[in-house]
């Protein structure tokens, strides 16, 4: 599927945006909220899955130029290539959500992007999971396991993300639903 230039000119913007919205500290210890994975994830439902992917897949290389922890490069391409990627899957329910868009009906619209913010979500925590338990295991705190370590910090900060992105997006989804609905050539000449 080739993207056109409106598209791919939308797919970097939003990763820039993600990545300045990365730079703006949300830790609360050791867990943090992803301001970064709302945009992308409003773009995949906007522009699809594919945009999406693409767009988190530069979000997670933008990350070179300003904060990046490289351990191995194993760890690099699970935590900067993958990690980042798969909010792009958020794409995958832009079908139901243009359709009940397109009723005018909000209200499940609005519940399909909680479900996709969700899982864009998990799927970004699950690959830092991955990462933590494998590369970042000896940071536990003493008599804590690896596994329960990065669950519980990869957990939480699942968590803090998904509420966010479903706060937002729902809320997004209710009062402005034309911006989950991409122009085409065409509508632009009207």
């Amino acid at each position: 599927m080739s993207m056109n230039i409106r598209t791919l000119t939308e797919v970097t913007i939003v990763a820039a945006l993600a990545m300045v919205l990365s730079l703006i500290p949300t830790d609360i210890g050791w867990y943090q909220v992803s301001l970064g994975t709302l945009p992308v994830a409003v773009l995949a439902v906007r522009r699809g899955t594919v945009a999406g992917l693409t767009s988190g897949f530069l979000w997670g290389l933008l990350h070179v130029l300003f904060k990046v922890y490289i351990l191995s490069p194993i760890q690099f391409v699970i935590e900067y290539v993958f990690a980042f990627l798969v909010v792009g899957l958020a794409g995958l329910f832009a079908g139901v959500i243009h359709h009940y868009l397109s009723q005018n009906d909000r209200k499940n619209a609005a519940i399909y992007f909680v479900i996709a913010g969700i899982v864009a979500s998990f799927a970004k925590y699950f690959f830092h999971f991955v990462a933590g338990y494998y590369f970042w295991g000896s940071y536990a705190p003493d008599g804590m396991s690896p596994f329960l370590y990065s669950l519980s910090v990869n957990g939480i900060s699942f968590i803090m993300t998904a509420i966010y992105v479903s706060f937002v997006a729902a809320l997004l989804v209710l009062g402005y639903p034309k911006l989950f609905i991409a122009k085409t050539h065409h509508q632009w000449h009207e």
